[in-house]
């Protein structure tokens, strides 16, 4: 009898062929439950198990995956948003392994010297149209520009000194600054050993003041080629200040005792009236910034012993942090960043520059006292210094500097913080004011900060692992586990049930073969 061959309706065969692959799955994944290291799947895959037993512990795994994929995302993402943190460095700094820091002492209102300059006799001669050398046309300039009213107030108050004519340069700007500034630091002592003022200080162009500047780095080693000769000061220094081969020339002390204390006598002459509107004010700063009036400052008692402690605050970045970006770390390494002017990069010179080239954008000249070339144009007439004057304040404000001129903290850089106290003393001479400075650290030891990494790749992988080990009770084994029971296993097995077929098919084709060869 012939059978009909009943064609199967192709939604039945997807539909079994659908059930088969999940069955198979199923099947797997029981034996996979059987073996596997992960909390609560060997229940959940169990053959006889309840139905409310599994659905228990399906509850609990994905209660359990759910917190292990929360904590291991925000351990990401505080990875990648804060991988920097600041850590106490463990191992305490000696004074004695960094360098005193630089002192720099300015004079507000100074006086005249009038040993190098008569200034009544030029200021006269000038009210009167009579002719000036052009040496004493620029000190007049100066002293408007630097706010000296007082000292042409007393001959004539409608004196303006602005006049393109004189086409001044900043070197008869800090010439005259030399001539029109006198001297007040008569000597500095340290370990018994006096020294003359200056021997050891040096004349720095500090804003629109001249001021004096104690162990900061030579100008060769402050600035580059590209910096106006005239803002470079050539005076000749005590040779243990120069630098000898191998060795650093920035004073160092030993410790926090009394004895390794530096002592800054200063003197201002008191036969004149102009001596009680004179102050002095002094900067702490490192030696490789170049000072500005931003800086903190701290006003000196005439008359009186100032005593300043100093605490100096370290803060060093790991070398590892350099595969992040600026922004990220919060700070630059030196040697990835170039400035114009100066040869080694601070935050502070950093600014200085900045400043620089917003007047220039601004006002396409600079104040004298301002970073410069050769070729910047000097501001000079009324206008050019009204807008040198608006631009520096507008410049100053800290919201438009910080976006202006991204310039970030050095990654290891010395910052100081002082605290004063006065002692009076009968130094003050019937013709000076004399004071005392004495500087000296307030610890021998003192801890520094470190910027390293929250999380690097390894502490990350290790967070992960134990969030997956307490929660999951799972490893990478465990993911290598899944691979082999999903994947490698179900393919060496439909290999080996292939090579299993093929053997039966030959032992029924031999047996075949051998019951025809039997009959013959």
């Amino acid at each position: 009898m012939q059978q009909i061959a009943v064609e199967e309706d192709p939604k039945n065969k997807s539909s079994k062929g659908c059930f088969s692959a999940v069955k198979g799955y199923w099947r797997t994944f029981t034996e996979y439950s059987g073996e596997s290291t992960i909390h609560s799947v060997n229940y959940i895959g169990k053959r006889d198990a309840h139905w409310g037993t599994r659905l228990f512990w399906i509850f609990c795994f994905v209660v359990s995956l759910s917190v292990c994929i929360y904590l291991g995302t925000q351990t990401y993402i505080r990875w990648k948003n804060n991988p920097v943190i600041m850590a106490i460095d463990q191992v305490q700094t000696h004074v004695s392994d960094i360098p005193f820091p630089a002192v720099t002492l300015c004079a507000s209102n100074e006086k005249i010297d009038e040993e190098k300059f008569n200034l009544p006799d030029i200021v006269q001669r000038y009210a009167n149209n009579q002719t000036l050398t052009r040496q004493e046309e620029a000190m007049i300039k100066l002293l408007d520009d630097i706010k000296k009213e007082w000292t042409i107030h007393a001959l004539d108050d409608d004196i303006k000194i602005y006049d393109p004519k004189y086409n001044l340069t900043s070197k008869d700007y800090i010439d005259n600054l030399n001539n029109i500034t006198r001297e007040f630091i008569t000597s500095l002592t340290y370990r018994k050993v006096e020294k003359n003022g200056s021997e050891v200080f040096r004349r720095t162009i500090f804003e629109e003041n001249l001021c004096f500047t104690y162990n900061m780095i030579e100008d060769d080693d402050m600035f580059t080629e590209k910096i106006a000769e005239t803002l470079i000061d050539h005076g000749e220094y005590d040779s243990q200040y120069v630098p000898k081969s191998g060795e650093e020339y920035l004073q160092r002390v030993k410790s926090a005792r009394i004895t390794q204390s530096i002592n800054i006598r200063i003197a201002l002459d008191n036969t004149d009236n102009l001596a009680n509107m004179t102050s002095i004010f002094m900067i702490i700063h490192s030696p490789y910034n170049y000072p500005k009036y931003s800086m903190d400052f701290i006003p000196i008692k005439l008359g009186a012993i100032n005593k300043i402690l100093i605490t100096p605050q370290i803060i060093q970045t790991d070398e590892e942090l350099i595969k992040y970006k600026p922004k990220v770390r919060e700070c630059i390494f030196g040697y990835k960043t170039k400035l114009e002017f100066f040869k080694n990069y601070t935050q502070s010179n950093c600014e200085l520059e900045c400043e620089t080239h917003y007047l220039l954008q601004k006002c396409s000249c600079v104040l004298f006292h301002m970073l410069h070339n050769e070729s910047t144009r000097i501001c000079q007439t009324e206008d050019e210094i009204d807008c040198a004057d608006n631009a520096t304040d507008l410049f100053h404000y800290t919201e438009r500097r910080l976006k202006r001129c991204k310039c970030l903290p050095h990654c290891n850089e010395i910052t100081y913080s002082m605290s004063m106290t006065h002692y009076e003393g009968k130094i003050t001479r019937d013709e000076s004011y004399e004071s005392v400075i004495v500087l000296g650290y307030k610890t021998d030891r003192f801890v520094a900060l470190k910027r390293q990494e929250v999380f690097g790749l390894v502490e990350f992988l290790s967070s992960i692992g134990g969030f997956l080990g307490l929660l999951m009770g799972g490893s990478l084994l465990s993911l290598i586990e899944i691979f082999y029971h999903f994947f490698m296993r179900k393919c060496c097995k439909e290999k080996g049930d292939d090579q299993e077929e093929t053997r039966l098919n030959n032992d029924e084709n031999g047996a075949a073969d051998n019951g025809a060869f039997n009959r013959n």
